[in-house]
Protein backbone atom coordinates (compact mmCIF):
# COMPACT_ATOMS: atom_id res chain seq x y z
CA UNK A 1 0.00 0.00 0.00
CA UNK A 2 0.96 3.46 -0.83
CA UNK A 3 0.78 6.24 1.34
CA UNK A 4 0.50 10.01 0.09
CA UNK A 5 2.97 11.73 2.36
CA UNK A 6 1.18 15.42 2.93
CA UNK A 7 2.23 18.06 5.71
CA UNK A 8 -1.52 18.43 6.87
CA UNK A 9 -3.72 18.91 9.73
CA UNK A 10 -5.29 15.44 9.62
CA UNK A 11 -4.32 14.72 13.34
CA UNK A 12 -5.65 17.87 14.27
CA UNK A 13 -9.30 16.96 12.60
CA UNK A 14 -9.92 13.79 13.20
CA UNK A 15 -9.49 14.39 16.96
CA UNK A 16 -11.51 17.59 16.95
CA UNK A 17 -14.20 15.29 15.22
CA UNK A 18 -13.44 12.21 17.14
CA UNK A 19 -13.94 14.39 20.51
CA UNK A 20 -17.13 16.29 18.90
CA UNK A 21 -18.76 12.74 18.87
CA UNK A 22 -18.17 12.02 22.04
CA UNK A 23 -16.05 9.02 20.74
CA UNK A 24 -12.92 7.38 22.45
CA UNK A 25 -9.85 6.43 20.23
CA UNK A 26 -10.89 2.45 20.86
CA UNK A 27 -14.35 3.18 19.32
CA UNK A 28 -13.16 5.66 16.51
CA UNK A 29 -10.43 2.91 15.75
CA UNK A 30 -13.24 0.17 15.92
CA UNK A 31 -15.22 2.10 13.31
CA UNK A 32 -13.12 2.63 11.11
CA UNK A 33 -11.17 -1.05 11.63
CA UNK A 34 -8.23 0.20 12.42
CA UNK A 35 -6.07 -0.42 15.77
CA UNK A 36 -6.65 2.19 18.82
CA UNK A 37 -2.99 2.84 18.55
CA UNK A 38 -3.14 3.98 14.83
CA UNK A 39 -5.47 6.34 16.14
CA UNK A 40 -3.06 7.96 18.92
CA UNK A 41 -0.76 7.99 16.16
CA UNK A 42 -2.21 10.01 13.97
CA UNK A 43 -3.76 12.16 16.11
CA UNK A 44 -0.33 12.84 17.47
CA UNK A 45 1.32 13.52 14.15
CA UNK A 46 3.25 10.37 14.29
CA UNK A 47 2.00 8.41 11.95
CA UNK A 48 0.43 9.41 7.95
CA UNK A 49 -3.09 8.14 6.97
CA UNK A 50 -3.31 6.17 3.79
CA UNK A 51 -5.90 7.26 1.31
CA UNK A 52 -8.29 4.63 2.23
CA UNK A 53 -8.08 5.58 5.97
CA UNK A 54 -8.69 9.10 4.60
CA UNK A 55 -11.74 8.19 2.76
CA UNK A 56 -13.24 5.43 5.88
CA UNK A 57 -12.91 8.68 8.46
CA UNK A 58 -14.56 11.10 5.91
CA UNK A 59 -16.97 8.90 5.16
CA UNK A 60 -17.71 8.19 8.99
CA UNK A 61 -17.62 11.49 10.47
CA UNK A 62 -19.61 12.67 6.74
CA UNK A 63 -16.52 15.30 5.96
CA UNK A 64 -14.79 16.07 2.59
CA UNK A 65 -11.36 14.43 2.52
CA UNK A 66 -10.41 18.22 1.69
CA UNK A 67 -11.68 18.79 5.26
CA UNK A 68 -9.64 15.91 6.99
CA UNK A 69 -6.64 16.92 5.39
CA UNK A 70 -6.80 20.50 6.18
CA UNK A 71 -6.83 21.65 2.65
CA UNK A 72 -10.35 23.66 3.30
CA UNK A 73 -12.23 24.90 6.56
CA UNK A 74 -15.64 24.00 4.70
CA UNK A 75 -16.42 20.30 6.19
CA UNK A 76 -18.10 19.50 3.00
CA UNK A 77 -15.97 21.54 1.00
CA UNK A 78 -13.41 21.74 -2.00
CA UNK A 79 -10.32 21.65 -3.23
CA UNK A 80 -8.40 23.72 -5.81
CA UNK A 81 -8.13 22.34 -9.36
CA UNK A 82 -4.47 22.44 -9.18
CA UNK A 83 -4.29 20.62 -5.69
CA UNK A 84 -6.03 17.93 -7.09
CA UNK A 85 -3.38 17.64 -9.91
CA UNK A 86 -1.00 17.77 -7.53
CA UNK A 87 -2.20 14.74 -5.82
CA UNK A 88 -2.73 13.30 -9.07
CA UNK A 89 0.67 13.66 -9.77
CA UNK A 90 2.31 12.51 -6.56
CA UNK A 91 0.43 9.39 -6.72
CA UNK A 92 1.45 8.32 -10.41
CA UNK A 93 4.95 9.15 -9.56
CA UNK A 94 5.11 6.84 -6.66
CA UNK A 95 3.52 4.09 -8.68
CA UNK A 96 5.66 1.39 -9.79
CA UNK A 97 4.10 -0.16 -12.03
CA UNK A 98 0.25 -0.39 -14.17
CA UNK A 99 -1.61 -2.24 -11.87
CA UNK A 100 -0.52 -0.21 -8.58
CA UNK A 101 -1.11 2.58 -10.86
CA UNK A 102 -4.30 1.55 -11.44
CA UNK A 103 -5.15 0.85 -7.69
CA UNK A 104 -4.01 4.44 -7.35
CA UNK A 105 -6.65 6.09 -9.66
CA UNK A 106 -9.56 3.93 -8.31
CA UNK A 107 -8.60 5.69 -4.66
CA UNK A 108 -8.79 9.14 -6.32
CA UNK A 109 -11.72 8.57 -8.63
CA UNK A 110 -13.47 7.26 -4.94
CA UNK A 111 -12.10 10.30 -3.48
CA UNK A 112 -13.27 12.51 -6.28
CA UNK A 113 -16.92 10.86 -6.02
CA UNK A 114 -17.02 11.24 -2.20
CA UNK A 115 -16.15 14.57 -2.31
CA UNK A 116 -18.90 16.16 -5.06
CA UNK A 117 -15.81 16.41 -7.71
CA UNK A 118 -13.06 18.14 -6.04
CA UNK A 119 -12.25 20.96 -7.86
CA UNK A 120 -15.10 21.23 -10.16
CA UNK A 121 -16.27 24.52 -10.78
Amino acid sequence: MITIVIETNFGERLKELRKSHSLSQRKLAEALNLAQSSIFSYEKGQKSPTAEVIIRAADYFEVSADYLLGLTDDPHGDISNSMKKRLEMMAWLEAENEELKKKIKAVLDALLKNDGGIGEQ
